[in-house]
């Protein structure tokens, strides 16, 4: 998963953020130094490359060689895991750098806290290479690679015209379809994350996604935001009818003329090999939504207040932290 929470902030060009608590990887994997190896495995981060944390070890009694330096090879590197309990309070904790939050006069940001369980994406796991996932068959089933969305996933989202109603500035996006988006206007993979569903929230397509809560400046969007989350509606898209199982709602994304296909009920009911699903609704309660907590500009943390300060659901959040019971 992102780093079991995702942490996204929306409207920037580059997010700048890194999770803490639980251990956000920042892309890292096991290299033995500060910086990620490779920055688009899993994700489009647009962070720092010395941040995240590299993925837990379980050796015994260390993961060094006799030299003292780190061997990747030793039985139960990259096998460490954390663990949390039912019922348990679960303390979601970041450092974003471009400052957050209603005080914060110079900036407007919302973040989004999401989450990814195994029954929406089964192959989820590490890996043990930092090279990016191969797009095809065996690549995806390579244990070797780190995965967070499905290859379906990713081809559904590249065989699908994007929101072409979006703000694209100045920017020449290479293709029609949702891997071209403003930030990322030269479709470039990062794992098999989706470029327009990462970009733009509420996403209107299904997604393996769940929410947690949206931290906003302007909490007069938050019902809109509880009444589109994927936790209490279906998503539709544009099901090719020869690839559809009336079982589960399972399906491939219909391409036109081997290019993207559509993305609205209306454009897909024109076509006949097309078929309109809507499905996804996790069935859960809708995310929380309040006010962002403050964040000064260019700074990660806030020195000015302890780590342990209170959160409370008004305008004086101090801390960049949610408290998620599990």
């Amino acid at each position: 998963m992102r780093a079991a929470v995702l942490l996204v902030l929306i409207g920037t060009a580059g997010a700048n953020i890194f999770l803490h608590s639980p251990r956000g990887s920042n892309n890292k994997l096991n290299e033995v130094s500060n910086s990620v190896q490779n920055p688009l495995r899993l994700f489009d981060s647009q962070n720092s490359p010395r941040g995240g944390y590299q993925v837990g070890d379980k050796c015994a009694p260390s993961c060094s060689d006799s030299n003292g330096i780190y061997d990747k090879t030793t039985p139960g590197a990259g096998q460490g895991q954390m663990y949390y309990y039912v019922d348990s309070h679960l303390r979601i904790e970041w450092t974003n750098q471009h400052g957050c939050g209603h005080a914060n006069e110079n900036i407007r940001c919302e973040i989004v806290l999401q989450y990814m369980c195994e029954d929406s994406a089964p192959e989820l796991r590490d890996g043990s290479t930092t090279d990016t996932v191969p797009n095809t068959v065996i690549g995806a089933s390579d244990q070797q690679y780190g995965l967070q969305e499905s290859r379906q996933d990713y081809q559904n989202c590249e065989s699908r015209e994007r929101n072409k109603g979006l703000y694209t500035a100045d920017q020449r996006l290479a293709g029609d379809a949702a891997t071209s988006t403003r930030q990322n206007p030269a479709g470039a993979r990062s794992g098999f994350e989706c470029p327009e569903e990462r970009d733009y929230y509420p996403y209107w397509h299904p997604t393996p996604w769940r929410d947690i809560a949206i931290l906003t400046d302007e909490t007069g969007r938050c019902h809109y935001y509880e009444s589109h989350s994927q936790n209490v509606r279906d998503l539709g898209m544009c099901c090719d009818a020869a690839h559809f199982d009336a079982t589960d709602g399972d399906c491939k994304q219909l391409q036109v003329n081997g290019g993207p296909g559509p993305n609205n009920r209306i454009a897909c009911q024109r076509i006949n090999a097309g078929r309109w699903v809507e499905k996804g609704k996790w069935g859960s309660s809708p995310p929380a939504c309040f006010v962002a907590p403050f964040g000064r500009d260019n700074h990660f943390g806030n020195t000015d207040y302890p780590p342990d300060y209170t959160r409370a659901l008004d305008l004086e959040i101090r801390e960049p932290f949610f408290d998620w019971l599990i």
